[in-house]
């Protein structure tokens, strides 16, 4: 289960404190919450660290979108004084359950709705050699509901010439009306794992859009072949970040060396610097063992990434 970030900054600092110990004290809420006593500091946090959800009681810097406060991209909660000043806030002095059930209503947009069964994942990674396909088979072959489908969208395809099937993004872009039956003559079962490989080289990517994936998932759902969509992603597909918003989790298989650590925070760094820090906290970094996606190593991964194991 994903952990959220969310930072509860207040000028009284025994209170930002106190009401931070208890949520980081229950772990069955799943959060990671940092106090501060000043906005300034909030700023210099989030140079380098995300925030899902800020609760605050000093929204003098936000700027507002549909009825909603944001501070640099975060979602702000106000933290009131007095019940009912805003209707988006949360009045300060009350039990810290009912604030905690107040928070976790303001971060349903981050929260999976228990009644989807359908989930549309992706994994990708600025890294090579870290695994990454292994890892998004693994993800589609955990489907235990009607199974998962894994699409390749890789910069080049990892599947052997003689499986490869044929890509469709031509058929994504022209919005064809026979998709579906497309689609079910294009998508194959190899190693008990569906899989339709929409791209053969990062070439066949660099056109595609935000839109055209939000297409293909609408008709993936309705052809009712699987409960998860798994997109094994490339780097150099990334003409358009926006693409990264269509997934609901992003798994960014990770290395532990230097320069690994290096390009990882390059690439985070670029994210915020071009306004996507909602991608950003939508991603799961995870260390993906040297292993087949069946093995019991990797099987023991998904179970982690899924459950919050250790």
């Amino acid at each position: 289960m994903r952990i959220h970030n969310v930072g509860i900054c207040d000028k009284d600092a025994g209170y930002a404190v106190n009401v931070t110990e208890y949520l980081n004290t229950e772990k069955e809420l799943h959060l990671n919450v940092s106090a501060f006593t000043k906005m300034q500091a909030v700023e210099d946090y989030l140079k380098h660290k995300e925030l899902d959800v800020l609760l605050t009681d000093d929204t003098s810097g936000c700027t507002e979108s549909e009825g909603m406060k944001f501070f640099k991209d975060v979602r702000c909660v106000p933290l009131l004084e007095y019940r009912g000043e805003e209707p988006d806030g949360i009045f300060k002095y009350q039990d810290i359950r009912t604030i905690s059930r107040e928070l976790f209503g303001k971060l349903a947009p981050f929260t999976e709705n228990p009644s989807k069964i359908s989930s549309c994942l992706c994994v990708f990674s600025p890294l090579g050699r870290c695994g990454k396909t292994n890892f998004a088979k693994a993800l589609a072959a955990s489907d235990e509901v009607r199974g998962g489908l894994y699409v390749g969208m890789e910069d080049y395809s990892g599947l052997s010439v003689e499986t490869e099937a044929s890509g469709i993004l031509y058929q994504i872009k022209q919005r064809m009306s026979d998709i579906e039956e497309i689609l079910a003559d294009r998508i194959h079962t190899f190693d008990h794992i569906k899989m339709l490989q929409a791209a053969g080289t990062y070439f066949d990517m660099r056109e595609i859009s935000k839109d055209d994936i939000e297409w293909l998932n609408e008709i993936l759902y309705q052809s009712g072949i699987c409960t998860t969509i798994v997109y094994d992603l490339g780097c150099s597909a990334m003409e358009d970040y926006e693409i990264l918003s269509c997934f609901e989790q992003i798994y960014m298989p990770v290395l532990p060396d230097e320069i690994s650590r290096n390009k990882i925070q390059r690439f985070e760094r670029m994210m915020r610097d071009m306004g996507y820090r909602g991608i950003l906290s939508k991603i799961v970094k995870v260390g993906v063992p040297e292993a087949d996606y069946d093995s019991p190593e990797m099987i023991r991964a998904i179970w982690k990434v899924k459950h919050g194991g250790d």
